[in-house]
């Protein structure tokens, strides 16, 4: 969870920095990739939890029902 926990926390300084941007009427554009970056930034994660679990459903086989329901809930 490290992994995660520190990309989570550049993602939260890149929301700050798209705020201040946003305060300082900076170009839509520059706000705009800014944004991007993050929604990237935050399917990063999203994938590395994803992984993680699968991992973990992996070596518990009592728990494959519970992995295919995030999976389901996923990709709708």
């Amino acid at each position: 969870m490290d992994k995660v926990d520190q990309s989570l926390a550049r993602i939260e300084g890149q929301i700050r920095g798209i705020r201040k941007m946003l305060k300082a009427d900076k170009g839509c554009l520059e706000v705009v990739q800014q944004v991007g970056a993050a929604r990237q930034a935050l399917g990063s994660v999203g994938r590395e939890l994803l992984n993680q679990e699968a991992c973990q459903c992996m070596v518990k086989k009592e728990e494959k029902n519970k992995f295919e329901k995030i999976l389901k809930q996923l990709f709708k």
